[in-house]
Order: C-alpha cells, then sequence, then structure tokens
C-alpha cells in the first residue's frame, strides 16, 4: 500500500480488515477506505430484524441479477415535500 501511494499518490486504496483495531492502522498506511467485512455482515443481520421488508426486498434483487448495480439514497420528507404536504409516490416526481 505504501509503495504503491508513493508510486501515484492519486491512487485509489480500498482495503480489507477483518479485526476494528486494524481500521486506523489501514488509514494510516494511505488507504482510502476499509471495508470491515464481518461488521458489515452484523449490520445486515440487524437490519433483517429490524426492517426485514425491505432489506429482504433489497436482497433478492441484487442476488437475483435483475439489477446490476443497484445503490440507495435517503431521501428526507422536507426535500420531497418542501410544503409539508403529503402526496403518493407517483406524484412525488422523487428522479428530478
Amino acid at each position: 500500500m505504501l509503495s504503491a501511494k508513493q508510486i501515484n499518490p492519486n491512487l485509489k486504496i480500498i482495503s480489507r480488515a477483518k479485526e476494528e483495531t486494524s481500521y486506523r492502522k489501514m488509514k494510516l498506511a494511505g488507504a482510502n477506505n476499509v471495508v470491515l467485512p464481518d461488521k458489515i455482515g452484523g449490520h445486515h443481520m440487524v437490519s433483517l430484524a429490524v426492517v426485514s421488508d425491505l432489506i429482504i426486498f433489497l436482497d433478492n434483487l441484487s442476488i437475483s441479477g435483475i439489477v446490476e448495480s443497484m445503490s440507495a439514497e435517503q431521501v428526507s420528507f422536507e426535500n420531497v415535500c418542501p410544503n409539508r404536504k403529503e402526496l403518493p409516490i407517483k406524484g412525488l416526481d422523487i428522479r428530478q
């Protein structure tokens, strides 16, 4: 990682760590992002317990191959309905 950054300082490095104690070390060594798969898996399990219908739906989309690259974005109510008037999803024009 250090050698790669010396050759190309603009290189984006994504690292995988097993332990949270390694996170800071990887960042200090030059990683732009550090992924903790066990932590992500734990968060996913909690999400299944709390909002299972949504998570199962998203899992099914990504696993079935229906959606090649999927991303979700949280949009606050105030940004979608600035006048605070509730509208059906069809009438929100969210894609704009």
